[in-house]
Parts: C-alpha cells; structure tokens; sequence
C-alpha cells in the first residue's frame, strides 16, 4: 500500500513532515505553515487551526522514540500548569498509534522575530527591565513546578499583545518626554521624532513539554549540554 493509500484509510495519522513541506494538514484539522523547531525524537510547527482560522504551535513526538510515561507525565503537567498566564497555554492532545500532537495557543511574536525585524527596535529602558523581570516571575514558576528550562532564548520568549503604535516625542527644556494626552505649547518644543515601539511588554515563555529523558527525577527540556547545571546534566 502506498504512503497516499494509507493516509486515506486513516485520517488522523500525523506524518512528520520533511523541511519545507507547507500546506501538509494535521489531523485534517491543523495545516502545517512552517517547521519552527526540530530534535531527533520531535517538531515543533507553526500552523492554522483551519476551524477556528487561528494561529498555533503544534509539538510533535514520535512515541516510539520516547517512553509513554515520560509522555503521559508531560500531558498531565501541561494541563494543570499552563492556565498561567506566564506560560503558553496547552490547546487540545492528538494522540495517534505512532505520533503524539500538542497543540499550543499562540500570540504575538517571539522576542527573536521582533529583534531581528527591527522595526520596534531598540527597546527602551523601561521595557527591557519590564521583559527581564516577566522573564524571571516566569522561570520562578517553572521552577516551583519541578521543571528547568534550559532552552530559554528569544525564541521561546512570546510577546503577546498588539504590536507598534506610533509614539511621538518632543525635544524641551528637560529633554525627550513622551507626548500622551497632553499638549504642549510651541515654544516649548524644539524638536519632534516619532518612533514605532510595542503598546506593551506583556509575555509569555513558551514550555512544550520534556523533550529529552536524561534526567528522570524532572522534567528537563532538551538544551545545549554547555549551558545545563551539572546537577541537570547528571541526573
């Protein structure tokens, strides 16, 4: 029988993708858009819930390739954990005999798509103290929850709410003061620049469950041994 013949007979077979593949449906219901991320035991995926026409990230693990309590374990802290709002919220599980989905809520864009735009870039004082402080209420909850997270980048790092409204700035006596509901007199102002920056710095760190079992005592994902604690990389 051919991949195409079996795929008819049985719908909700996931089929890993290969790179560059666009358009492949998940599930009939999640159409692939781009492969974000990809290990030796899963893919992370940006797709189209083609029913509610919303944006998501889907998390596929081959169970073959890891224990199924490792999974089951997974599953159960996603769905206690993430309705926190510090945290990306798991949407819905599609288990089938050799794939395992995890369909995540997404919203916004990472840390990472913003910097290397650079339109809304740099940021100012305040807004990286506000990100880095997000960042750290984020990772203690995590950590209180038994997981460490040893792939926190700009990638996982989700801004999540509307993106660039023109601020408008004046030059006075006392420097550039942003220009908000007030006016201000013309001889007061010297010099005026706009600049494009984020309505706010609300986010979200994005967790995706484990994605290597090298330490059984928690739950680890999968990072770059050199920046792993020793008691992480040991067990």
């Amino acid at each position: 029988m051919s991949q195409a013949q079996a795929q008819a007979h049985s719908p909700l077979t996931i089929v890993l993708p290969a790179p560059g593949i666009v358009g492949q449906m998940i599930a009939d219901r999640f159409c692939l858009a781009r492969i974000r991320k990809a290990g030796n035991r899963y893919q992370i995926l940006e797709a189209i819930d083609t029913k509610t026409a919303k944006e998501v990230l889907v998390k596929i693990t081959r169970r073959s390739l890891v224990q199924e309590r490792v999974l089951c374990r997974d599953i159960a802290w996603l769905r206690c954990n993430t309705s926190d709002s510090r945290v990306q919220k798991l949407q819905s599980v599609i288990k089938t005999a050799p794939d395992v989905a995890l369909v995540f809520e997404r919203h916004g864009k990472t840390l990472s798509d913003v910097m290397k735009d650079g339109t809304l870039t740099p940021f100012s004082k305040r807004y990286v103290q506000e990100i880095c402080l997000q960042v750290i209420s984020g990772l203690q909850y995590l950590h209180r929850t038994k997981v460490v997270h040893s792939t926190l980048s700009p990638d996982v790092i989700w801004l999540t709410d509307d993106f660039g409204y023109q601020s408008h700035y004046h030059r006075g006596r006392d420097g550039f003061v942003e220009m908000v509901r007030y006016a201000f007199s013309k001889s007061n102002v010297t010099d005026i620049t706009s600049q494009k920056t984020l309505r706010t710095t609300k986010l979200q760190i994005g967790y995706y469950g484990q994605m290597s079992d090298k330490c059984p005592g928690a739950i680890v994902v999968e990072g770059v041994d050199q920046y792993r604690a020793p008691e992480v990389l040991m067990g």
